[in-house]
């Protein structure tokens, strides 16, 4: 750190500098200063990503949603697409339960790249609504894009085990079992599974 810091005191503003120890900062939980140098990132270049994503990402980790949100919006406003950026800001909506940005966010971007957590909010909103073939088709697609991502696999599979889809809920566990080899909850499922094939079994 001590090199990076007498680096910067003859070239001040070189971004990759300043992002190596906003970095270091953020890793020694430093994040006063961290949140400093990226608040400086942003000044020296407005359109990189790294200072919005980072400084962001701090004022989440304090609580501190609504200007955690502005930092992204003012990145997406005079910037490209960038996924990091609003995977992030997605999240943020999501977690927030503000489903109407969230909604017109996917709808501006989701085209744009197979960003599989777009497909995934995207089941989250037909969720609220209760369209459930439409939020298993959001969540087909999202595992289609990223397979080993464990929250679609378990709303998939309360999703058929909701909607009596057992054959589905058997055909995604088998998948599921091959790829989560240590994820206990696997074991839950595939009992439930099982259970509700039998039970079904039984009733005939």
């Amino acid at each position: 750190m001590k090199k990076i810091i007498k680096k910067l005191q003859n070239d001040p503003k070189n971004y990759t500098l300043n992002l190596k120890l906003g970095l270091l900062y953020l890793k020694e939980k430093n994040y006063n200063s961290a949140n400093k140098i990226f608040e400086k990132l942003i000044t020296i270049n407005k359109n990189r990503y790294e200072g919005y994503l980072n400084l962001s990402t701090t004022l989440a980790k304090f609580n501190k949603f609504k200007q955690s949100e502005l930092i992204l919006e003012k990145f997406i406003k005079n910037n490209e697409y960038n996924k990091d950026i609003i995977s992030a800001l997605g999240t943020l909506y999501y977690n927030k339960k503000d489903f109407n940005k969230l909604n017109l966010l996917i709808n501006k971007y989701i085209e744009l790249d197979k960003n599989y957590l777009l497909f995934f909010f995207k089941s989250a909103i037909h969720e609220k609504d209760n369209k459930f073939n439409e939020q298993i088709e959001f969540l087909k697609k999202t595992i289609e894009i990223k397979n080993n991502f464990w929250p679609a696999y378990e709303k998939l599979f309360n999703l058929y085990e909701k909607t009596n889809k057992i054959s589905k809920f058997f055909e995604i566990v088998e998948d599921a079992k091959k790829i989560f080899l240590d994820n206990p909850k696997i074991n839950y499922y595939f009992a439930l599974c099982l259970y509700r094939k039998n039970e079904i079994t039984l009733s005939l």
